[in-house]
């Protein structure tokens, strides 16, 4: 499996993703979900590209269907150009294992964000208490905050341990 990536017209990234999943082609765009508040009161989730403008798609398998393939992208509506670290031109292939840490980094940073925004107010050396789950009523401090996870150092049988806790089952003590 080899992916490409592609430059879209400005704000475009969307359009281009869901023109392009019509047309049978697997495309990745690394994305955040955030909430906004409308006058209404009512929230939306609304997607936001992390790297604005580019997309990542997957060529197919067959070598000589390549270029065929490479034709029809290009032609999508607010495709501008397959990104070429070369200068020469010709699109430049990104190994899988790359793409595959871009996703991973990409599934971390968002799962980051939402502990923070759950937990505004607990942060590592502050004081917290597990709200539900195992050890609840416990307060201790916050060694490890990442993810959905986070460590509390609290008294336990006699004595001081840590504690692996979800994130979301603190709150500021």
């Amino acid at each position: 499996m080899t992916y490409y990536a592609i430059i879209t017209a400005p704000m475009r990234e969307r359009a281009v993703r869901m023109a392009l999943k019509r047309a049978g082609t697997d495309v990745y765009m690394p994305a955040k979900v955030t909430k906004t508040r409308r006058r209404t009161g009512r929230q939306t989730r609304v997607v936001l590209p992390m790297i604005p403008r580019y997309l990542f798609v997957k060529a197919p398998e067959h070598p000589a269907a390549v270029s065929l393939w490479m034709h029809q992208v290009k032609s999508t509506r607010h495709v501008v150009r397959f990104v070429s670290v070369t200068g020469d031109g010709i699109a430049s292939p990104i190994a899988d294992w790359k793409l595959d840490k871009l996703r991973e980094s990409v599934t971390i940073e968002n799962a980051t964000e939402r502990a923070r925004k759950a937990n505004a107010n607990v942060g590592l050396g502050k004081k917290a208490r597990i709200k539900s789950g195992t050890g609840i009523g416990r307060v201790g401090e916050v060694t490890y905050l990442r993810g959905d996870w986070a460590r509390l150092k609290a008294w336990l049988f006699g004595a001081e341990r840590e504690i692996k806790v979800r994130a979301k089952d603190l709150e500021a003590a």
